[in-house]
């Protein structure tokens, strides 16, 4: 079986975090290579640059939506996270633990491995557009690639950017995903523990609801 941790970045503007992801990573010792993805819009001196450092590249200068202006209107901070959905095409690998770039690792993550295709952290918020259910936080993902599958969530996007037109929201790939994974908030054995993937902006939550701590010495 071949594994491995994967992330990808969209532009030169996030070499910077995914350095830092990749060796807050690295020193935790863990026994899967790490990979990064490359979309279309990342330069060839950033590319080289994350070489120089070690980094495992896979480049894929296909886009993920090829008419560019079926967005209009949408939020562009959001639009290039459309790209994560190409995880699911990589089938060089049997399981992918995939992190966001602007993570930071602090401990080993190797046990996700063991977790099933699209464990993750439930985001504790509910979605008032999809039933007020809880689903998840697309930062970090266990995954099993497969093209068939990989068409299939593409589908998903162009409905799903309709749908939140009429609400007057923008949306990302996170939003795809709870789209086509509709079953998810009733499938408890993907839901993974807060640990895994914290936000910061949720750390009330952590320490009130689970007793988490933070301090000098201790960490989520």
């Amino acid at each position: 079986m071949k594994y491995a941790y994967l992330s990808m970045i969209s532009s030169d503007n996030f070499m910077l975090g995914a350095l830092v992801l990749y060796q807050s990573l690295q020193s935790t010792k863990p026994k899967y290579p790490i990979y990064l993805l490359l979309s279309d819009k990342v330069s060839l001196k950033c590319e080289q640059n994350l070489i120089n450092y070690g980094i495992n590249i896979i480049r894929d200068s296909k886009p993920i939506i090829e008419d560019l202006s079926k967005l209009k209107g949408n939020n562009s901070r959001w639009n290039f996270t459309f790209d994560k959905i190409k995880i699911l095409k990589l089938e060089q690998f049997d399981k992918i633990v995939f992190l966001d770039s602007d993570m930071y690792v602090l401990h080993n993550l190797d046990d996700l491995f063991k977790h099933p295709h699209f464990s993750a952290v439930p985001t504790r918020v509910p979605m008032p557009w999809l039933d007020n259910k809880i689903y998840f936080n697309s930062g970090l993902l266990v995954v099993k690639p497969s093209n068939d599958e990989f068409a299939r969530v593409k589908n998903c996007i162009m409905p799903t950017i309709d749908d939140f037109r009429k609400i007057s929201v923008s949306l990302g790939d996170q939003d795809v995903f709870h789209r086509y994974k509709i079953d998810w908030p009733e499938r408890e054995e993907l839901h993974l523990a807060d640990g895994y993937n914290v936000f910061w902006g949720s750390f009330n939550y952590y320490i009130r609801k689970l007793n988490y701590t933070v301090s000098n010495n201790q960490k989520i």
